[in-house]
Protein backbone atom coordinates (compact mmCIF):
# COMPACT_ATOMS: atom_id res chain seq x y z
CA UNK A 1 0.00 0.00 0.00
CA UNK A 2 1.30 3.44 -0.96
CA UNK A 3 1.88 6.09 1.65
CA UNK A 4 0.30 9.51 1.27
CA UNK A 5 3.75 10.98 0.60
CA UNK A 6 4.33 8.62 -2.34
CA UNK A 7 0.86 9.38 -3.71
CA UNK A 8 1.49 13.14 -3.47
CA UNK A 9 4.87 12.76 -5.21
CA UNK A 10 3.28 10.70 -7.99
CA UNK A 11 0.52 13.30 -8.48
CA UNK A 12 3.11 16.09 -8.52
CA UNK A 13 5.09 14.16 -11.13
CA UNK A 14 1.99 13.61 -13.29
CA UNK A 15 1.12 17.32 -13.18
CA UNK A 16 4.67 18.35 -14.12
CA UNK A 17 4.71 15.77 -16.89
CA UNK A 18 1.55 17.32 -18.32
CA UNK A 19 2.48 20.98 -18.08
CA UNK A 20 6.25 20.87 -18.57
CA UNK A 21 7.73 17.54 -19.72
CA UNK A 22 10.75 19.18 -21.36
CA UNK A 23 13.36 20.32 -18.84
CA UNK A 24 15.67 21.80 -21.45
CA UNK A 25 14.65 22.21 -25.08
CA UNK A 26 16.74 21.79 -28.19
CA UNK A 27 16.50 25.56 -28.69
CA UNK A 28 18.10 26.27 -25.30
CA UNK A 29 20.77 23.58 -25.71
CA UNK A 30 21.73 24.76 -29.20
CA UNK A 31 22.37 28.40 -28.19
CA UNK A 32 26.13 28.92 -28.15
CA UNK A 33 25.82 31.62 -25.49
CA UNK A 34 24.36 29.02 -23.06
CA UNK A 35 27.65 27.06 -22.93
CA UNK A 36 30.57 28.21 -20.74
CA UNK A 37 34.20 27.21 -20.22
CA UNK A 38 36.90 29.11 -18.39
CA UNK A 39 39.76 27.07 -19.82
CA UNK A 40 41.78 28.72 -22.63
CA UNK A 41 42.26 25.42 -24.51
CA UNK A 42 38.50 24.95 -25.00
CA UNK A 43 36.94 26.71 -27.97
CA UNK A 44 33.30 26.91 -29.06
CA UNK A 45 31.76 27.84 -32.40
CA UNK A 46 28.42 27.84 -34.13
CA UNK A 47 28.27 26.71 -37.75
CA UNK A 48 25.42 25.47 -39.98
CA UNK A 49 22.98 25.15 -37.03
CA UNK A 50 25.51 22.99 -35.16
CA UNK A 51 27.65 23.77 -32.13
CA UNK A 52 31.32 22.83 -32.29
CA UNK A 53 33.42 22.42 -29.16
CA UNK A 54 37.14 21.70 -29.35
CA UNK A 55 39.75 20.80 -26.78
CA UNK A 56 43.35 21.47 -27.81
CA UNK A 57 45.01 19.72 -24.86
CA UNK A 58 45.29 16.12 -23.68
CA UNK A 59 43.73 17.12 -20.36
CA UNK A 60 40.02 16.84 -19.60
CA UNK A 61 38.02 20.07 -19.64
CA UNK A 62 34.40 20.87 -18.86
CA UNK A 63 31.92 23.04 -20.72
CA UNK A 64 28.97 23.96 -18.54
CA UNK A 65 25.44 24.41 -19.85
CA UNK A 66 23.70 27.57 -18.55
CA UNK A 67 26.15 28.06 -15.68
CA UNK A 68 29.32 30.18 -15.93
CA UNK A 69 30.96 28.48 -12.96
CA UNK A 70 32.62 25.19 -13.95
CA UNK A 71 33.67 24.28 -10.40
CA UNK A 72 30.93 21.81 -9.50
CA UNK A 73 31.37 21.93 -5.72
CA UNK A 74 30.44 25.61 -5.69
CA UNK A 75 26.72 26.10 -5.66
CA UNK A 76 25.70 27.35 -9.14
CA UNK A 77 23.48 30.33 -9.94
CA UNK A 78 21.67 28.67 -12.86
CA UNK A 79 20.01 25.36 -11.97
CA UNK A 80 17.36 23.18 -13.56
CA UNK A 81 14.63 22.40 -10.98
CA UNK A 82 13.64 18.73 -10.68
CA UNK A 83 11.86 16.38 -8.30
CA UNK A 84 13.48 13.89 -5.95
CA UNK A 85 13.81 10.43 -7.52
CA UNK A 86 12.66 11.80 -10.85
CA UNK A 87 13.59 9.91 -14.03
CA UNK A 88 15.00 12.01 -16.84
CA UNK A 89 15.99 11.30 -20.43
CA UNK A 90 18.82 13.13 -22.18
CA UNK A 91 19.42 12.81 -25.87
CA UNK A 92 22.24 14.47 -27.78
CA UNK A 93 22.94 14.00 -31.47
CA UNK A 94 26.70 14.47 -31.54
CA UNK A 95 29.72 13.51 -33.60
CA UNK A 96 33.14 13.19 -31.94
CA UNK A 97 36.23 13.86 -34.07
CA UNK A 98 39.81 13.14 -33.05
CA UNK A 99 41.07 11.29 -30.00
CA UNK A 100 38.75 12.96 -27.53
CA UNK A 101 36.20 11.08 -25.48
CA UNK A 102 33.13 13.14 -24.71
CA UNK A 103 30.73 12.65 -21.82
CA UNK A 104 27.69 14.41 -20.43
CA UNK A 105 27.86 15.14 -16.71
CA UNK A 106 24.69 15.31 -14.64
CA UNK A 107 25.46 17.12 -11.39
CA UNK A 108 22.80 16.86 -8.68
CA UNK A 109 22.24 19.37 -5.89
CA UNK A 110 20.08 19.61 -2.81
CA UNK A 111 19.03 23.15 -1.95
CA UNK A 112 22.38 23.69 -0.21
CA UNK A 113 25.10 21.43 -1.65
CA UNK A 114 26.28 19.14 -4.41
CA UNK A 115 24.95 15.61 -3.87
CA UNK A 116 26.46 13.54 -6.69
CA UNK A 117 27.59 13.62 -10.30
CA UNK A 118 27.37 11.02 -13.04
CA UNK A 119 29.05 10.79 -16.44
CA UNK A 120 27.49 9.26 -19.57
CA UNK A 121 28.77 8.95 -23.13
CA UNK A 122 27.35 11.72 -25.29
CA UNK A 123 26.82 9.27 -28.14
CA UNK A 124 24.10 7.18 -26.49
CA UNK A 125 20.62 8.07 -25.18
CA UNK A 126 20.74 8.62 -21.43
CA UNK A 127 18.14 7.61 -18.87
CA UNK A 128 18.98 8.76 -15.36
CA UNK A 129 17.22 8.46 -12.00
CA UNK A 130 17.87 11.36 -9.65
CA UNK A 131 18.63 10.76 -5.98
CA UNK A 132 16.11 11.16 -3.18
CA UNK A 133 17.71 14.44 -2.04
CA UNK A 134 18.06 16.09 -5.45
CA UNK A 135 16.18 19.36 -5.97
CA UNK A 136 18.14 20.83 -8.90
CA UNK A 137 20.59 19.68 -11.55
CA UNK A 138 23.09 21.18 -13.88
CA UNK A 139 24.51 19.73 -17.07
CA UNK A 140 28.06 19.88 -18.40
CA UNK A 141 30.08 18.32 -21.20
CA UNK A 142 33.45 16.74 -20.43
CA UNK A 143 35.95 16.56 -23.29
CA UNK A 144 38.95 14.38 -22.46
CA UNK A 145 41.86 14.59 -24.89
CA UNK A 146 42.45 16.49 -28.09
CA UNK A 147 39.54 16.63 -30.46
CA UNK A 148 36.18 18.15 -31.07
CA UNK A 149 32.51 17.41 -30.78
CA UNK A 150 29.87 18.59 -33.22
CA UNK A 151 26.56 18.95 -31.40
CA UNK A 152 23.64 18.73 -33.82
CA UNK A 153 20.74 18.67 -31.37
CA UNK A 154 19.83 17.86 -27.80
CA UNK A 155 16.95 17.67 -25.38
CA UNK A 156 16.38 16.85 -21.72
CA UNK A 157 12.95 15.73 -20.57
CA UNK A 158 11.09 14.00 -17.81
CA UNK A 159 10.12 10.34 -18.13
CA UNK A 160 6.53 9.65 -17.20
CA UNK A 161 6.72 6.77 -14.71
CA UNK A 162 2.98 6.15 -14.80
CA UNK A 163 3.02 5.61 -18.57
CA UNK A 164 6.59 4.26 -18.74
CA UNK A 165 8.46 4.76 -22.00
CA UNK A 166 5.63 6.86 -23.41
CA UNK A 167 6.62 10.20 -24.90
CA UNK A 168 4.57 12.42 -22.63
CA UNK A 169 5.31 15.57 -24.62
CA UNK A 170 2.93 14.21 -27.30
CA UNK A 171 0.22 12.80 -25.02
CA UNK A 172 -3.04 14.67 -24.69
CA UNK A 173 -3.68 15.89 -21.12
CA UNK A 174 -7.07 14.11 -21.15
CA UNK A 175 -5.32 10.76 -21.73
CA UNK A 176 -3.10 11.29 -18.73
CA UNK A 177 -6.00 12.40 -16.55
CA UNK A 178 -8.07 9.36 -17.51
CA UNK A 179 -5.15 7.12 -16.59
CA UNK A 180 -4.79 8.97 -13.29
CA UNK A 181 -8.51 8.62 -12.48
CA UNK A 182 -8.40 4.84 -13.13
CA UNK A 183 -5.81 4.50 -10.35
CA UNK A 184 -8.17 5.94 -7.74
Amino acid sequence: MKTWKVEIEELQQQILNQINPVLLSNTAIMKLENWFSSHPTVHKYSQDNNLIFSNTTDKANYISLLEKNTYFKSFPQELIPVLENEHIHLHFDAEVIGKASVHIAIIEYSHVEKRTSTLYSIQAPITHTLSDMTKEIRIAMKISGKGMVILKKGEIKRIDQVNKNKDISKAAPQQLLKKSNKNQ
